[in-house]
């Protein structure tokens, strides 16, 4: 859908792309982060301890007609998958849906 700009579901050619998604954090939603999968540990002032930085935004593009929305990522042969509770690596037959 996003390099075709068209839906798959409806064929229609009005597509809504979000290069990020917020999402609601702190106390009742106070401030927004984008929406990501991997980390990466960066460490804090001087030593004080480790934070993690997200690595890879998740975007979406949504099809103006129906709603339907597909999500992606950037770099996605980047992504640690190991590090993403529950995820796993599902191979297909080469070009099965091409």
């Amino acid at each position: 859908m996003r390099t075709t700009l068209r839906c798959p579901k409806c064929n229609f050619h009005e597509i809504i792309s979000l290069a990020s998604i917020p999402d609601r954090v702190g106390d009742a939603g106070s401030y927004t982060k984008p929406v990501a999968l991997g980390q990466q540990a960066k460490e804090v002032l001087w030593g004080l301890g480790t934070a993690f930085e997200r690595t890879h935004l998740v975007q979406a593009c949504i099809c103006r007609r129906c709603g339907y929305m597909e999500h992606y990522i950037d770099s996605p042969e980047t992504l640690d998958v190991s590090k993403i509770a529950g995820a796993k690596i599902l191979v297909g037959e080469p070009d099965a849906f091409r």
